[in-house]
């Protein structure tokens, strides 16, 4: 998935909280329709 999100020129962040737990976001530029 990293590699797939990073060729597309996004990224990915990781948020994480003890006892809640893991958010994982991707964010991918789109153009305009």
């Amino acid at each position: 998935v990293k590699q797939i999100v990073r060729s597309m020129g996004g990224s990915i962040s990781v948020i994480s909280k003890l006892g809640e737990g893991t958010t994982f976001k991707i964010h991918l530029p789109l153009p305009l329709a």
